[in-house]
């Protein structure tokens, strides 16, 4: 009787806890093999794994979920990350999170084929591809600098035709005049004298936090927070100022020939930042600790060389470069088991090299055909190939669509969280409207009015 097809596990667990990392380098690591021939979840308790089968409840209970082999009807198997209730916060403590090392394919492959929305780790840095931009039709441009877009500037001159005169001044030039075209407005909470600020003077006080990083190849921008300096207040993304939606701050794009990716960090307090990379004069670029690197990443868990990210076509792939700690891609979707495939996962500290088993025989292999999993339809879910452009960092995999937006941050006020995991939270509006000084100044006018109206009947 032949055997079923199965899968082959063979397992790492680092002893050292640090950080959710693995070393790749280190010799002292505990090592196992398994044989699943059925669903089943992959636990690890201490430095053992094992699977939801062979163990009591108790171990179960005091052990941490890595992900879950199902088996379908049709035979195939696939990886499930562990997934949570999205209106219960998630237990850290009862799981690890699912990453694809980039280490594990082949050297036949390119590397990873990366796709806007995919969480990359390097060492415990994350970031996610916010957007990338191929080659395009355009002619191109001659001793192109990455840095000359930083003196695109936003054209803050006003006429002087229809200048306004106010009570109260600008908190920052401290002139009482506005035009339509910059008007005082109220973006905060502050009163008084303080509560009213030209539109341009307000965007030049949030693009001077923000601190600027460039090379040859690659521009850093990083910031701590958007938000008024006396009360707080985060600033939204735009503003609808009577009705005309402007955005906050503008940092121009590349025309073409770039990616940008977007630091993750656990809370909001940490700096945010974007780093653009150009491919414009280079189709290789190494991101890591080193000097050598066009992105430098300073992080000890970083490695000199750590990757490089290739653009081929206009497609951009993701290589391990021998790294100490790695380089992995967050799953959050489904993963289809190929038969001639091997693919390393990392949950915490365990790696697990998984491959399909399949019993050969003269029948089956003259006879017999393979049928992919991807031509069947599912209920529950939905069955992508794996490095085919489809990003693996979402639940719903969805191919999207470059969006033709000329500003570099754009929804920045959703950038910096940590999302890798949770879904994506935001602490202010994206649009917000506020009141701009001729209406407050109306408004203040008709209080008074109905006040000085309601005393005269009070005293009739």
């Amino acid at each position: 009787m032949q055997k079923p097809v199965s899968v082959d596990l063979d397992i790492f667990v680092w002893p050292r806890d640090s950080y959710g990392l693995f070393d790749y380098e280190s010799s002292k690591v505990h090592r196992k093999s398994l044989v699943i021939g059925t669903s089943c979840t992959l636990l690890r308790k201490d430095n053992e794994v094992f699977s939801s089968g062979s163990r009591s409840k108790e171990d179960l209970n005091n052990s941490k979920k890595l992900f879950k082999i199902q088996k379908l009807e049709n035979g195939h198997y696939i990886i499930n990350p562990i997934v949570y209730q999205p209106d219960k916060r998630p237990d850290r403590s009862k799981f690890e999170k699912l990453w694809l090392a980039i280490r594990g394919f082949s050297n036949s492959t390119k590397g990873y084929r990366l796709c806007e929305g995919d969480v990359i780790r390097l060492g415990r840095m994350k970031f996610r591809i916010k957007e990338m931009h191929g080659p395009s039709n355009c002619k191109r441009i001659e001793n192109f600098k990455l840095a000359d877009i930083l003196n695109l500037r936003i054209n803050t001159e006003s006429s002087e035709e229809g200048e306004i005169s106010f009570k109260l001044p600008c908190r920052i030039c401290l002139s009482e005049v506005y035009v339509s075209e910059n008007p005082l407005i109220s973006p905060c909470k502050c009163s008084g004298t303080m509560k009213y600020i030209h539109l341009s003077c307000l965007q030049m006080c949030l693009k001077s936090k923000i601190n600027t990083r460039s090379s040859e190849s690659a521009l850093s921008f990083s910031w701590k927070t958007m938000s008024c300096d006396l009360c707080k207040k985060t600033y939204p993304h735009k503003f609808n100022i009577s009705g005309n939606i402007v955005e906050l701050i503008e940092i121009p794009k590349p025309s073409e020939r770039y990616l940008i990716l977007e630091s993750l960090c656990k809370d909001k307090n940490s700096n945010k930042g974007l780093h653009v990379l150009s491919f414009y004069n280079k189709n290789t670029l190494k991101l890591g600790r080193g000097h050598d690197c066009e992105l430098r990443i300073s992080d000890i868990s970083v490695s000199r060389i750590h990757a490089q990210i290739v653009m081929t076509d206009d497609s951009f792939y993701l290589e391990d470069h021998n790294s100490k700690f790695g380089t992995l891609v967050q799953v959050k979707r489904p993963v289809a088991l190929s038969q001639y495939d091997e693919y390393w996962f990392q949950s915490g500290r365990s790696l697990s090299k998984v491959s399909i088993n399949k019993p050969w025989s003269i029948f089956c292999s003259c006879f017999n055909y393979t049928v992919s999993p991807f031509d069947y339809q599912y209920k529950d879910f939905q069955l992508y190939p794996i490095n085919t452009g489809i990003t693996l960092s979402k639940q719903c995999a969805q191919i999207e669509k470059y969006r033709e937006h000329p500003n570099l941050l754009y929804e920045y006020n959703q950038l910096g969280f940590n999302s890798s995991y949770d879904e994506e939270a935001s602490y202010a509006n994206l649009i917000e409207e506020v009141e701009i000084a001729e209406q407050s100044f109306r408004h203040e006018i008709l209080d008074i009015s109905a006040e000085k109206s309601n005393a005269f009947s009070y005293n009739m």
